[in-house]
Order: structure tokens, then C-alpha cells, then sequence
């Protein structure tokens, strides 16, 4: 399984390296305005809350999302191009720092520069590690791999009942729920996890 992951990442940086500029910026477009659509959801969801005009709030947040999104991920290209490797986590750290960089001193003058880069960078970093965490968990999932996490008896040597919070054992196990049995899924049709 381990060479058909590997054949199946060699063929998405070929296909990633093999992209014509215009595939990369229709294809920033579509995630920007994807993530402005978003940040527009968000907008209304504030608004509501706050009880100021929708409209005004989701247009605004909409534009903001959508141009901080076309900025990051232009300038993760640049840097993607400059450093000749594929888009990593580096890639995405650098270029949300220039683009942080140059909003902040865009909007809050050269003194915040370097808050702004440290910022962007990094939520751009923990943003693209996260996708790629949940991208690796969905792929393992699909392949059907069982992590080392998941494995039975990772935490305490035995399987836990599947609502056990951690550091515990079963929920008869629980002082607060008196010994209550916990229902047996698997006589039910479901798969116990």
C-alpha cells in the first residue's frame, strides 16, 4: 500500500508541475472566491448575531476573505516557484507572511510589518498542516490502514468502549455513571469502535 501512496503523490506533483499559469490562477480564483463565499456566510452568521444590515457585513467579509485568500495563495505560488519544490507547509508559511507583511503595512503602516507576517505565516502554516493532516486521515481511512492510534490497546492495553473518555477504561469502568453497561453495537449491526 505504501508504493501505491507514493505513486499516487509522484502523479499529483507531476500533475501539479505539468499545471499552464492559467490553470493556476483559475484555479486561485476558484478557491478564493470559494473561501469568500465562506467569509460572506460568516458575514451574515455576525451580522444576525450583532443585529446590523446582513448585506453589509456579508459583502465586506466576503471581499476581505476572498482577497487575503488570492493573496496567500498567490504568493505561496511564487514561493512554490522560487524554491522549486512542491507546495508544503513552508511554502504556505512564507507566502502568508509576505502577504500578511504587505497588508498590515498596507493597512497599519510599517510597524506592524513584522506582526503581520508572523501572523499570516503562521496561521497560513497551521492551516495548510491541518489539511493535510485531515487529507492523510481521509486517504487512510480509503485504504482502509489502521494508524497506530487506533490500533486496540494503544492507551490502556485493552479496547475502551466507544464513548470512554480518555485515561479511562469502559464506561462500567466510571465512577459517575454507577456502573452503568455500556449497549453492545455489534449485536445491533454496527460495527463497535
Amino acid at each position: 500500500r505504501r508504493g501505491a501512496a507514493a505513486a499516487a503523490a509522484e502523479a499529483l506533483d507531476a500533475s501539479s508541475a505539468a499545471r499552464t499559469p492559467f490553470d493556476t490562477v483559475k484555479f486561485i480564483a476558484r478557491a478564493s472566491l470559494g473561501v469568500g463565499v465562506l467569509g460572506a456566510g460568516a458575514g451574515v452568521c455576525l451580522a444576525t448575531f450583532r443585529g446590523h444590515d446582513t448585506s453589509l457585513y456579508a459583502v465586506t467579509m466576503g471581499a476581505n476573505y476572498t482577497i487575503l485568500t488570492a493573496m496567500v495563495l498567490g504568493a505561496e505560488t511564487g514561493v512554490t516557484a522560487i524554491r522549486g519544490k512542491p507546495s508544503d507547509v513552508y511554502s504556505f508559511g512564507y507566502g502568508g507572511g509576505l502577504a500578511g507583511g504587505y497588508l498590515s503595512a498596507w493597512w497599519a503602516g510599517p510597524g506592524k510589518v513584522v506582526p503581520g507576517m508572523l501572523l499570516f505565516g503562521g496561521g497560513a502554516a497551521v492551516a495548510r498542516y491541518g489539511f493535510e493532516l485531515a487529507d492523510a486521515n481521509r486517504k487512510a481511512a480509503l485504504a482502509g490502514v489502521v494508524r497506530p492510534a487506533e490500533q486496540p490497546g494503544f492507551w490502556q492495553g485493552k479496547r475502551t468502549s466507544w464513548d470512554a473518555p480518555l485515561g479511562e477504561g469502559s464506561r462500567e469502568d466510571s465512577p459517575l455513571l454507577g456502573g452503568i453497561k455500556p449497549r453492545d453495537l455489534s449485536q445491533q449491526g454496527r460495527v463497535q469502535r
